[in-house]
């Protein structure tokens, strides 16, 4: 059984041909819109979002094709925050900066000679405020960013999107019923007018289809997300490639003994009197 199955979807091309399944749910003995969907045979072997559209019956996949591109761009930007997610966290783990906080630098404020010798304890305070406001900036970015994750990922769950999904199938078969009903012939071979009725073959393909919009709709997902990893890994691999040039080559590494000496350096230039003047730079520092 396994060869001949293997034989009937060589590709995913064939498998999607009508002809093809057609002959391996004949061969089964099976109805071909009762028992287990020949859908689910095609979308096993999807590489993408039209591939696994081009599995939905034809009077449906426009109906369906707006839900499930936005399905997929979903992923899409879920895997564009999770790799700003991965930066954050890399820069956080590594002590650099991303590059919103890597330009700004520590205020510079002037003050005379006559105050400076006093050295007052303000500017060792103002100067580890400055580090400690950028260290809780890069806490609360991570943050904002896991949880947009999650947001993100909470709308690709099932419960959320599986509802208007089947919403819109309905919908689409209410308009196929009244366009396309079933006939009633008369003995003498002439139609009754008042025979009319809901033809029961597109009924069960409606059935059929609604059974498998969760494997539909998972295909799709499950089609951008493969793609989307590939993406991921290459940046990953970028990204920490990018932070051991930093760690071997730049010492402007966030620590605490990093943020200490830029304290104590930021202080000890503002406590220190110019040459040529009565005032001092305060805080004037690259870190």
């Amino acid at each position: 059984m396994a060869g001949s199955s293997q034989a009937a979807f060589p590709s995913f091309s064939r498998a999607l041909s009508p002809a093809t399944i057609g002959v391996a749910v004949a061969s089964s003995g099976a109805d071909p819109l009762d028992g287990v969907s020949s859908r689910l045979n095609a979308l096993a072997l999807a590489k993408s979002l039209d591939e696994v559209i081009a599995t939905v019956p034809l009077s449906y996949r426009e109906t369906l094709r707006g839900p499930l591109k936005d399905l997929v761009q979903l992923v899409e930007k879920s895997t564009s925050v999770r790799v700003s997610l991965m930066k954050l966290v890399q820069h956080r783990t590594t002590g650099t900066w991303p590059p919103q906080l890597a330009g700004m630098k520590v205020p510079a404020f002037q003050v005379t000679g006559a105050y400076a010798v006093t050295q007052p304890p303000i500017l060792a305070t103002m100067a580890s405020d400055f580090a400690a406001f950028r260290v809780d900036t890069l806490n609360n970015a991570v943050d904002l960013k896991q949880a947009e994750l999650e947001h993100l990922e909470e709308l690709l769950a099932q419960k959320t999107y599986l509802p208007d999904l089947r919403k819109a199938a309905a919908e689409k078969w209410q308009e196929i019923a009244a366009q396309h009903l079933r006939p009633k012939w008369k003995a003498d071979g002439t139609l009754d007018a008042d025979g009319w009725t809901e033809d029961p073959v597109l009924k069960r393909q409606f059935t059929r289809l609604v059974d498998d919009l969760p494997q539909i709709a998972f295909y799709a997902i499950q089609t951008a997300r493969s793609q989307a990893e590939v993406e991921v890994e290459k940046k990953k691999r970028k990204i920490e490639r990018a932070h051991e040039d930093i760690i071997m080559g730049d010492a402007t590494l966030v620590t605490s003994a990093s943020i200490t000496e830029m304290v104590n350096k930021a202080v000890e230039q503002a406590l220190t009197p110019a040459k040529k003047g009565k005032k001092v730079m305060f805080l004037h520092s690259t870190l």
